[in-house]
């Protein structure tokens, strides 16, 4: 054998002989001799006598790859023989790779052997070698513990305490490498913990785990404190609490770390992103530590902290930079009663500095509290926007560039609080436009987005100043951010002007025009912007504003579908389903070529792919089972013939933008559908086919917008092919029976709440437009799909991880995650009660609905959930009339507590809950009509919400038109008058402006309203021009005005109304007649 050991010695060595043909020669050698049995045992002598490191190492390696052929054919004596002489070469080993190779092979055995008990002494070695002095054993030990609890885990823990005490201990240890090797031993440990004891003995170990960063640290060894912030932020994670007593400890480690200017930005990064993981997963403990002040204000003070020279970011960001961004998480994570403050006090300051980064600090302290803090910043905002105004004025582009980011996100996100300045804040952002500051411009377009999204009408006296600026950015084509920031915010513009844009639009369009015309590449995002501009324009002007441009727009853009540009075909396809919203059927010469363009980008490959590689890693670094004898490999180096690792894998890079030109592209067909009708006809087939495929896709967005064009295909195709006596068409019903299922499964299995409320709706509307008979087979499916979301059972509302407890004292959110989705729900209620009729639906509330909408509106529940449940049970109360009778003695108690809540969206629902109660309901109402007009009284106020004052008056139009003779009519009338013309909520005009027409007509209470007389006609004199108002609503009161004018009093009043008051009567009451 000695001979053959020298030999095997000589092939290891010239396998790595950098000779192309000897290499090749020896491997061939190695290969052969690796088929024979005894090749083990010659394998270790050689690891055990080389003196060649190398040698040793591809030994180890090659013996490791061994065990797999001839483990199980070695004699039991052979094999215990081989067990004590890889211990002893561990020990013996002086070289870390090779010891690490051989831990693999020993872990490779007691894959098997140690659970079938053929390996007593090895755990004892284990633990002899975790208190040695040497420390080539210590580290060798815990190399070993990392790959045994890999391979054998189950086995190891029943020992987690033992294993806990050894990790803990060697993160403690003064060498660097035991460290380091403790380190990855607990990284493996963590998956053991789940439930105590093994939380309360993990937790034990966290202490030593920020010792050893600090230790690592201390000896100039930045590398392991990253590893072990990469460690904490694992735990952080998961779900198991683990983190303990030392968090507020690890806070101040961690802010000690990143404001100390000496150690390496990578290292300073890693140190805040504990913190920010701590803000996003564990944001009660972390509020309760008492270190969210101190951390704010040292974030904020190194929002002023210089670059270094000649620093790269897009190598690694600037202090400045990651302190924003851990600044922006905690406000969005925290209560901002623990953020706001200490922002708030540096901005102050700062923003008297001398020193600009710190001037610029103060504005970008705003931008980072502005969102997450919103409710509280709205509270500040005049002190806040003292401070961004001085920023905006200062002498330092920096500043002013910081001070509009600041603009702009106070303006996204402080409505409609925001918009009351615009005054005051638009010329500062038309002077940075102005400047020849690309940077500068780019920022302050930004705000001018912003303002612009949210400005709505009142952007007209706006629009001559800001279209002039935008326009000299865009005629200068400047930096492409710039551009892209002036094109967004002419869009933003277009659409909160609405027709107000139309004497602006001529002039726009063309510039517009120019840029769709672009083909370099790196433009052609400003070509997608103008592209969509355009498209916004079209749909708010209306197609008489664009006049005869249509044609060349269309053409234009769809040459630009050709182009390399997943965005710009995106964008091109909103830009066409917009100009199809301006068009409505005369979109149709358009429709070949717009649906072809939309169902390519469907199919467009979508960066979805099978992932074949070993998740597990090589065999260099992971150790393998060894197999029986009749599954060894012939041929050691052969791969195996099945990868259990396949899975899905999705590139994200790749698989977003197609995401997102799909949902263009899926909702452009929607809309093509709802705007041409009939028309569609030709598409309606493969339009289906390509919904129910993207009704399935894994983007959010596709699905939803897939949902949605599904009920829209349903309408158009009712529209092509009409009913007829006996029912709908046969092409309708094909429809309707593939589009139910498809949005039936999405609310049952889809784990997107948008989606499922969207999908809700669309089921819910077809419902709605096709009729009962046409939805039989589906309406039990609809009713248990509904029941489920309503008892909060759907699939996207289990799935949540409730892991994490809520903050105690954090300030309700505005928008609640179910708000959508219980609205959707109790919009489809009605539908179903109207298709079903009062009498077959009231069961089914009985028995499904009425104690889950009871439930939502209980005072325990978020403001938005009790919202939906009050507006829930005022829409299905329409439809089942005195089928609600069971409930009132529930509902009024709920509705006066509702009429006083703090919120405007409350007191709204419950206004016109109300007032359809007292309707559907009048016997059981009557009792309780005085606390009901105490109640709605203070929603009259002036300072009141115009909507919800509305509301108000609709319950009391409801009341008067239903129990009239019981309303004290002398108190009430001149109340509601004094509310009139509504504002904002025109779909009270039918029981306002109709129960004023029925007071004046029946006998017994015109005497009593006849004082007021001259101001009810005068209200209803002046509804009769306001066209906003239904026509339907016009010409009833012209009719009774016109009913009544045989009465002297009456004939004089309303001669004496203005002249076109007169002739909008004359008018109407013609058609009434």
């Amino acid at each position: 054998m000695a001979n053959g050991q020298h030999d095997l010695e000589s092939i290891l060595s010239a396998c790595l002989s950098p000779e192309n043909m000897r290499r090749a020669q020896a491997e061939a050698a190695l290969k052969a001799l690796c088929k024979q049995r005894d090749i083990l045992l010659m394998l270790l002598s050689t690891v055990r006598q080389s003196e060649s490191a190398e040698v040793r190492l591809l030994g180890s390696q090659t013996l490791r790859k061994s065990m797999k052929t001839h483990w199980r054919q070695l004699p039991k004596q052979a094999q215990d023989s081989l067990k004590v002489g890889l211990l002893e070469a561990l020990s013996a080993e002086p070289v870390t790779s090779v010891r690490r190779a051989l831990s693999i092979v020993v872990a490779t055995i007691s894959q098997t052997d140690v659970p079938a008990g053929d390996w007593p002494t090895l755990l004892p070695w284990l633990h002899q070698c975790t208190q040695s002095a040497n420390e080539a054993h210590r580290e060798t030990a815990l190399v070993l513990l990392c790959s045994l609890t890999e391979t054998i885990g189950v086995y190891m823990r029943p020992h987690f305490g033992a294993l806990v005490q050894v990790a803990s201990a060697g993160l403690r240890d003064s060498s660097a490498r035991v460290r380091a090797e403790a380190l990855d031993a607990v990284s493996t440990l963590v998956q053991w913990v789940g439930e105590e004891p093994e939380v309360r003995l993990f937790r034990e170990l966290v202490p030593s785990l920020l010792q050893m960063a600090q230790m690592g640290l201390a000896s100039g060894e930045e590398q392991a404190a990253i590893d072990a912030c990469e460690l904490f932020i694992d735990l952080i994670e998961a779900p198991a609490p683990v983190m303990g007593p030392v968090m507020p400890d690890l806070v101040r480690w961690c802010m000690q770390v990143t404001t100390t200017t000496s150690y390496d930005l990578a290292t300073r990064e890693m140190t805040l992103q504990v913190v920010e993981w701590l803000a996003r997963y564990k944001p009660k403990q972390l509020a309760k530590s008492g270190t969210v002040r101190p951390v704010v204000s040292a974030l904020c003070g190194l929002c002023a902290e210089p670059e270094p020279p000649e620093h790269d970011n897009d190598d690694q960001q600037s202090a400045s930079k990651f302190a924003a961004q851990a600044l922006d998480v905690l406000a969005l994570n925290l209560p901002s009663k623990h953020v706001l403050p200490e922002a708030l006090s540096f901005a102050q300051t700062a923003i008297q500095s001398p020193d600009p980064l710190q001037r610029a600090a103060a504005c970008t302290v705003i931008v980072d509290v502005a969102e997450g803090c919103a409710d509280a910043v709205r509270k500040h905002l005049p002190a806040i926007l003292q401070i961004v105004g001085t920023g905006a004025r200062d002498g330092e582009a920096k500043v002013r560039g910081q001070a509009m980011f600041a603009l702009g996100e106070l303006a996204g996100n402080c409505q409609p609080e925001m918009s009351a300045h615009a005054r005051e804040a638009l010329p500062c952002v038309f002077a940075a436009m102005a400047e020849d500051n690309p940077t500068l411009q780019q920022q302050a377009c930004y705000a001018l987005d912003s303002f612009c999204e949210h400005l709505e009408e009142e952007i007209t006296e706006f629009l001559e100043p800001l279209l002039a600026r935008l326009s000299e950015v865009l005629g200068r084509r400047g930096s492409v951010e710039s551009q892209l920031s002036a094109l967004g915010a002419i869009s933003s513009a277009a659409a909160a002007a609405r027709t107000g844009f139309r004497p602006y639009a001529a002039a726009v369009l063309p510039l517009l025009r120019s840029y769709m015309n672009i083909t370099e590449s790196d433009m052609l995002p400003c070509r997608a912007r103008a592209t969509e501009a355009v498209g916004i324009i079209a749909c708010n002007v209306g197609k008489e504003a664009m006049g005869a441009s249509i044609p060349d727009f269309v053409a234009v853009a769809l040459q630009g579908m050709a182009l390399d540009s997943t965005e710009l075909r995106e964008y091109t396809n909103g830009m066409l389903g917009h100009l199809a919203e301006a068009l409505g059927e005369d979109f149709t010469p358009f429709l070949p070529s717009a649906v072809q363009a939309a169902i390519a980008s469907c199919s467009q490959d979508d960066g979805v792919a099978e992932d074949n590689s070993d998740e597990e890693g090589t065999a260099e670094t992971k150790s393998e089972s060894i197999g029986s004898d009749d599954e060894a490999d012939e041929d050691d180096d052969e791969e195996d013939d099945e990868d259990p690792s396949r899975r899905l894998n999705v590139r994200t890079g790749a698989a977003f933008a197609p995401g997102c030109l799909k949902a263009a592209a899926t909702q452009a067909l929607g809309v093509y559908a709802r705007e041409t009708l009939a028309h569609f006809a030709p598409y309606i087939e493969q339009t289906l086919a390509v919904l129910l495929r993207m009704a399935s896709y894994f983007h959010d967005d596709v699905r939803e917008q897939a949902y949605e064009a599904l009920s829209f295909l349903v309408a158009a195709t009712t529209k092509a092919f009409p009913a007829s006596a006996q029912g709908v068409s046969p092409h309708t019903a094909h429809v309707v029976d593939e589009a139910m299922p498809a949005l039936l499964q999405a609310v049952e299995k889809d784990d997107d709440k948008e989606a499922v409320s969207v999908a809700v709706t669309a089921a819910a509307e077809i419902v709605r437009g096709c009729g009962p008979t046409a939805c039989a087979k589906h309406l039990d499916g609809l009713i248990k799909a509904v029941t489920k979301v309503a008892r909060g059972e759907a699939l996207c509302q289990v799935a949540e991880s409730d892991d994490e407890e809520p903050l105690e004292d954090e300030e309700e959110s505005e928008e609640n995650p179910d708000e959508n989705l219980l609205v959707a729900v109790g919009d489809a209620l009605p539908i179903l009660a109207r298709a079903l009729g009062p009498d077959s639906y009231a069961p089914i509330f009985a028995q499904y609905h009425a104690d889950v909408l009871l439930k939502w509106t209980r005072a325990s529940q978020p403001d938005a959930i009790r919202a939906a449940g009050v507006g829930a049970l005022a829409e299905v109360a329409r439809e089942l009339g005195a089928h609600m009778v069971p409930y009132a003695g529930r509902i009024w108690p709920m509705l006066l507590r509702e009429l006083r809540h703090d919120s405007a969206a409350n007191r709204r629902n419950a206004a016109f809950a109300a007032g359809v109660l007292v309707q559907a309901v009048p016997a059981a109402a009557a009792p309780h009509l005085p606390n009901l007009l105490q109640a709605l009284h203070p929603l009259f106020r002036a300072e009141e919400d115009a909507g919800t004052r509305d509301n108000a008056a609709g319950a009391v139009g409801r009341v008067i038109a239903t129990l009239g003779a019981q309303t004290p009519l002398e108190q009430v009338v001149p109340v509601l008058l004094g509310a009139l013309p509504l504002q904002e909520d025109l779909d009270e005009a039918e029981a306002v402006y109709g129960s004023l027409c029925g007071l004046l007509l029946h006998p017994d209470t015109s005497p009593r309203v006849a004082p007021l007389l001259p101001q009810i006609l005068q209200v209803l004199g002046a509804v009769l021009t306001v066209e906003a108002v239904a026509e339907g609503v016009r010409r009833n009161v012209a009719h009774s005005l016109a009913q009544m004018q045989t009465n002297c009093n009456v004939s004089a009043l309303l001669t004496a109304l203005p002249q076109d008051q007169q002739s909008a009567l004359a008018a109407l009451a013609s058609q009434a007649a």
